[in-house]
């Protein structure tokens, strides 16, 4: 006998939605073994359901991180000037390889309202784009090696082979300036960021922890009954022991009672005999106009015949 407390309100309907059924007595129709298959079939629905809460955690933690980036880094982005977000957006398009996005922006809208528009989500793009350096781990790498010169290979298309003439001289200063002024910027952001994410990864481990326990205390509760039922085989049925009582977010304490399958909540009846209070350690029914209290595991009154 014992006391299960749910904690979970999201993974509540699996299991304290079988209380909104009536139970009326003792399942009578099905034999054991049948009771026993319905039983063991509940394993892998909590599985899934478990399985479907760990991905909707990862989903909500990549949201959140995706949100904390932009409400972090989208300020400070927006403080550099547009020629800087534009600089360091297509110089990370070429380090990286990929298509710099605002050229096709440049040469796809020719109409003077249209190149408006262009313009203003070449804009948007920039400071997102932007952010999301300012953000990253990778381009912070790349900061620092490019104000130490420690580039391994440029992706300047004026360097090649690492042949380097006095134009492109002249021009490795001025980076490394700029990325010593602008590695600060991302330090500070990366900072800041870092509290938030770790926050998140806090969370994130105490959802899923959740869902772990959540998971086993469900599976332990079948056990329980399984191992109630099989029992059952050798011995009559004790209607009216209160074999255990948890508690569900979603509909409150509930207990199950020797003789019935499934869990059941204040209200619900077992024949004549109404639940009238549950505890962590009790439950109270009544019939005909008697009330009495059982505690888990007791003997069970005169009442349930």
């Amino acid at each position: 006998m014992r006391r299960v407390d749910w904690i979970l309100p999201g993974f509540s309907l699996l299991f304290c939605g079988t209380v909104a059924f009536s139970a009326t007595g003792p399942t009578a129709g099905p034999d054991i073994a049948e009771r026993i298959k319905a039983q063991e079939a509940r394993v892998p629905r909590i599985e899934a359901v478990a399985a479907q809460g760990r991905e909707e955690i990862e989903r909500w933690y990549k949201m959140r991180r995706a949100e904390a980036v932009q409400e972090i880094a989208r300020p400070a982005a927006a403080r550099l000037s547009l020629a800087e977000r534009e600089q360091w957006v297509q110089y990370a398009d070429l380090y990286l390889d990929r298509f710099y996005a605002p050229a096709y922006f440049d040469a796809g809208f020719t109409r003077p309202r249209m190149a408006l528009l262009g313009q203003a989500m070449v804009q948007e793009y920039l400071i997102s784009e932007m952010a999301n350096l300012l953000a990253s781990e990778e381009f912070e790498r790349k900061l620092t090696q490019v104000a130490e010169e420690r580039l391994e290979v440029s992706p300047l298309p004026f360097l090649c082979e690492g042949r380097v003439g006095p134009f492109e001289t002249q021009l490795l200063p001025l980076l490394r300036d700029q990325a010593q002024q602008l590695l600060v910027l991302v330090q500070q952001v990366r900072t800041e960021l870092g509290e938030q994410v770790r926050q998140l990864d806090y969370q994130r481990k105490a959802r899923l922890d959740g869902i772990m326990n959540w998971e086993n205390d469900l599976k332990e509760h079948v056990r329980g009954i399984l191992e109630y039922l099989r029992q059952s085989e050798s011995r009559p049925v004790q209607l009216g022991v209160v074999e255990s009582v948890g508690y569900c977010p979603a509909g409150g304490y509930f207990c199950i009672i020797e003789g019935v399958d499934r869990p059941l909540g204040i209200g619900e009846t077992v024949g004549k005999v109404r639940i009238v209070k549950i505890d962590q350690e009790k439950v109270a029914f009544a019939k005909d106009g008697t009330t009495w209290t059982q505690e888990l595991g007791a003997a069970p009154q005169p009442y349930w015949d």
